[in-house]
């Protein structure tokens, strides 16, 4: 493949959020549906990169998404409003 790893880390956890305040991640408690491994990923030929949660053991995708490199897309991911680690 010819692809980067920009970012890699083994744990990341996935929660089913709530549709009002989902911005907020103490509204997430209770709702975790999976944990795994995050990469963000670049492909060489194109330079678009690829947020993607995998399973560790396996490489499993539990599923990407594409970090967008156009000003008028909206955002892929937001911060959550009350914590510097958790993101939408």
């Amino acid at each position: 493949m010819n692809e980067e790893v920009l970012f890699s880390n083994e744990r990341c956890h996935v929660y089913k959020l709530p549709p009002s305040d989902y911005l907020v991640s103490e509204n997430w408690e209770g709702s975790h549906i999976w944990t795994g491994a995050v990469k963000v990923v670049r492909d060489r030929a194109s330079t678009m990169c690829v947020i993607r949660l995998e399973d560790p053991n396996t490489g499993a995708l539990f599923g990407n998404c594409p970090l967008l490199d156009d000003a008028d897309a909206p955002n892929c991911f937001q911060p959550a409003k009350d914590s510097s680690r958790s993101y939408v």
